[in-house]
């Protein structure tokens, strides 16, 4: 009961390395121009290896078999750049581009001890490069109206997939204290590198790639947003949205997967064989109250109701893994000068409540059957957890001298040591959910 993933039965030896490099170069060109280049390398090494654990009747463990390894590394450099001209006080225009070349090795084995068999999920060494461009058009009619209309375009060299997304913002500003704004945009996003690369194993043993033909996933995106400038330190901002997302990779045969709900665990995903005729949508409004830091103290709340949901091949509508249909985080600081020299007492706090996740069942005769843990698919998503919530507090001493700063500081992470359920599963020994 007190293993941090309710797994006794399981060890898990994960090493993740992660290295970001890069450089900037930005100059006005002219009075009325200004580019800006950066180049960039990433590296990510993600190593995991887990054992199955053989007990006895005392519970002690007697025996260990290896059940998965995966060995995921991935190299990228990024190229990006853009220029902005403005023409005259009415119109302006920015330009741009990415080019991200990815080189990447994949490896994830499933290991079957008990019958002497294993399944490799992907085995795959290969590049990919996403180029994407983009130019932006700003107009002012006036003072207080002005609209901006794009294109943005990609071409991922995977699978030859090329978009055009149009993109267009209008904002009216009534006085210098009320703004409301209003825009639409199609945004498309490749599949993730590991998905386009997971195996089909045919009949001869030979494995075919079917997923590395995905289409990108495309969505809409329309937006409402209305700012209020109460005065020069408090500030209202409130948005409503609605997304409408196509082309979500799903299964051939009916279920309930779709590639949109993967991140929600630690492990990845491996169906095969996918198309993209999964649909999904998410809607909801925004507000944000801000209170810039000023004679001492500052404060920030955040809050969003919306909703996430998705169709899989079945046609079913449900919950995205993600629909946690509400959050709400509050910020607020306080900072005394104790002393007659440049020393300060600070005080920050933290609260976040997020709504129940909705957890795919287990299914308990399956898994008490089989003796591990089954799913009900059927059901993916149905069972609403209890709220998440957290409180985080710090308090910190600073000294300022002439040219440097000493600070001191303890952080107080989850002080009511609130337990917050991330996942659920089936315990063969106790024969329990937990």
């Amino acid at each position: 009961d007190t293993d941090l993933y309710g797994n006794e039965n399981k060890d898990t030896y994960p090493r993740f390395r992660t290295t970001v490099t890069g450089a900037s170069y930005e100059k006005n060109v002219s009075p009325k121009t200004f580019i800006k280049l950066t180049a960039g390398h990433s590296y990510t090494d993600e190593g995991v290896t887990g054992d199955s654990l053989v007990r006895n009747t005392n519970n002690d463990v007697t025996n260990k078999f290896r059940r998965f390894e995966s060995e995921l590394t991935t190299n990228k450099l990024s190229f990006t750049g853009f220029t902005r001209t403005k023409f005259n006080s009415k119109n302006s225009l920015t330009s741009g581009f990415y080019i991200d070349y990815t080189d990447f090795s994949l490896y994830n084995r499933d290991i079957y001890a008990n019958i002497g068999r294993d399944t490799t999920r992907v085995n795959a060494k290969d590049q990919t490069t996403l180029y994407q461009a983009y130019t932006n058009w700003k107009h002012r009619f006036s003072g207080k109206f002005s609209i901006n209309a794009g294109l943005h375009a990609q071409y991922y060299s995977l699978n030859e997939q090329f978009v055009v997304e149009p993109r267009f913002n209008m904002q009216y500003n009534f006085n210098g204290k009320h703004a409301l704004s209003a825009g639409y945009g199609i945004h498309n996003q490749a599949q993730n590198i590991y998905t386009s690369y997971v195996q089909t194993k045919l009949p001869d043993n030979s494995v075919q790639l079917n997923n590395t033909q995905l289409d990108f996933t495309r969505s809409q995106h329309a937006v409402v947003t209305y700012d209020w400038n109460i005065s020069e330190v408090l500030r209202v901002k409130a948005e409503t949205y609605y997304q409408y997302l196509d082309r979500i990779p799903v299964e051939r045969n009916p279920s309930s997967f779709a590639a949109i709900n993967t991140g929600a665990s630690f492990a990845p995903s491996d169906e095969d064989s996918l198309v993209n005729n999964g649909t999904g949508r998410n809607y909801g409004v925004e507000l944000t109250i801000e209170r810039f830091f000023n004679k001492g103290y500052y404060f920030l709340i955040t809050s969003s109701l919306f909703d996430s949901e998705y169709k899989g091949s079945d046609g079913v509508k449900r919950n995205s893994a993600f629909n946690t249909q509400y959050v709400v985080n509050a910020l607020a600081g306080k900072e005394w000068r104790v002393g007659r020299k440049k020393n300060y007492l600070v005080f920050n706090i933290r609260l976040t409540t997020i709504g129940g996740k909705y957890l795919t069942p287990v299914d308990l005769a399956a898994s008490q059957q089989f003796g591990r843990t089954i799913l009900n698919e059927s059901r993916a998503f149905s069972e609403k957890q209890d709220p998440y919530f957290r409180t985080d507090l710090r308090i910190s001493y600073r000294k300022e001298y002439a040219k440097s700063t000493l600070e001191l500081a303890i952080d107080l992470q989850n002080v009511t040591n609130n337990q917050n359920i991330f996942s659920q599963s089936y315990n063969p020994r106790t024969n329990r959910i937990v």
